[in-house]
């Protein structure tokens, strides 16, 4: 079968980029062709289709002119370019399917058109929540927000949801109004991909009909990592250093149990502030940063901790950090939220606690001191649920599926 698959980066620039570029490793070997497109970047993986790719556009940059910023306005609602060059690449490779990603913003959904005006049919798989809302997280200044539900997206501009800008956030809701009304999505998706029953049910409940989504786990690119079930010294959080995170809560919890340690690995903007947290609770000695990692050395990290710890306080879309976890036989306590609360009813609801609650989790980690079979024994279970429901072959047996069912829609 031939693929295109779409998405704004070609690089692993965040979570939904790294599981684009794994699953095209798992699509070529699986013996399928993938044409990539996304936007053109110096940071890019090789390949012969860049000619193809939408300009660069970087939406850090200050001081732009007045028709700089009626040019980003233009193309973050409807990319004539992108849909030009993406209409090219489908005249030249003439693939069996689409299947899109992120592509907001930086793409724009135009490229739908290129596809449908061709006969292509297009799938997609959700990686947050900028389908239904201009806030992507739909988190907003420490809180969960639903503004936007209804259609009201006028609201998100209001508040100053996206970027705590009334520009960015004007912006992103004039994009989601021009999209309803255009019917963009709706015309050109034939099908989506929810990594949970949450998201589905979330998406549902925001206006999507259910019958236009089915629920697919994310993979893990190796299942067959050898775990480690004993439990290690230090506790582990491995991830993005951001508010929605709730590492705050987590060393607040940390500084409740004498005796526990935290290695925290990852970066982002609220590395300083987090930091400045660990001086001021005094609990430097047993709180370790190690910055960005990735590879063996993360699975190293991991596999000898004593538990992997999801504090996160927004609706987490899979919970990777858990499944990574599980997989290498470490148990996971996480909050009791979005699909982190799906996922960890399946393996260890004991080890759930509710989101921002540090006292509660204070107790899991204490007793995850005093009681490590409790952890080993989670670690087993989570082991089992991984090899059950996240492995690669699974996967792509259930995507080919979905790929030939969409296909045979025309």
């Amino acid at each position: 079968m031939k693929i295109v698959i779409a998405n704004k980066f070609y690089h692993p620039q965040g979570g939904a980029d790294t599981h684009v570029l794994a699953l095209r490793d798992l699509l070529l070997s699986g013996g399928h062709e993938v044409i990539p497109f996304a936007m053109d970047d110096p940071k890019n993986e090789k390949t012969p289709w860049s000619k193809y790719f939408v300009s660069a556009i970087d939406f850090g940059k200050k001081d732009r002119s007045l028709s700089e910023q009626w040019s980003i306005v233009k193309r973050t609602i409807y990319s004539r370019e992108a849909k030009k060059k993406f209409g090219a690449l489908l005249d030249t490779a003439k693939p069996d399917i689409v299947h899109i990603h992120n592509i907001y913003h930086q793409i724009s959904p135009s490229i739908l058109d290129a596809a449908r005006e061709r006969g292509v049919p297009v799938i997609g798989t959700i990686h947050d929540y900028n389908l239904i809302c201009p806030n992507y997280k739909l988190f907003a200044r420490g809180y969960i927000e639903s503004y936007c539900k209804g259609g009201r997206y006028y609201r998100e501009a209001l508040y100053k949801t996206v970027q705590d800008s009334y520009p960015a956030s004007i912006l992103a809701a004039t994009e989601h109004y021009f999209h309803d009304w255009s019917g963009i999505y709706r015309k050109g998706v034939r099908h989506w991909i929810a990594p949970s029953r949450f998201v589905k049910k979330k998406f549902t409940e925001y206006g999507m009909p259910s019958e236009s989504m089915s629920v697919l786990y994310h993979f893990l690119s190796d299942t067959n990592t050898k775990p480690t079930y004993k439990p290690g010294a230090a506790y582990v959080y491995a991830g993005r250093l951001s508010e929605e995170k709730g590492i705050g809560g987590l060393l607040e919890a940390i500084a409740l149990v004498p005796k526990a340690e935290l290695s925290i690995v990852g970066d982002g903007p609220l590395r300083n502030e987090l930091q400045r947290q660990v001086e001021k609770l005094d609990i430097g000695s047993r709180v370790s940063f190690k910055g960005h990692v990735d590879g063996d050395t993360l699975k190293e990290i991991i596999r000898t901790a004593r538990a992997v710890i999801v504090p996160s306080v927004w609706y987490e879309i899979f919970g990777l950090a858990a499944t990574e976890g599980w997989a290498l036989g470490k148990a996971v306590i996480a909050s009791r939220i979005g699909a982190l609360e799906e996922l960890g009813d399946r393996v260890s609801p004991e080890l759930l606690f509710p989101p921002g609650d540090t006292k509660s989790l204070a107790k899991l980690l204490q007793k995850g001191l005093s009681d490590p079979g409790s952890l080993e024994a989670a670690g087993r279970k989570g082991r089992e649920f991984t090899e059950q429901n996240c492995d690669s072959g699974i996967y792509i047996e259930s995507l080919v599926q979905l790929y030939t069912k969409v296909i045979a829609k025309k």
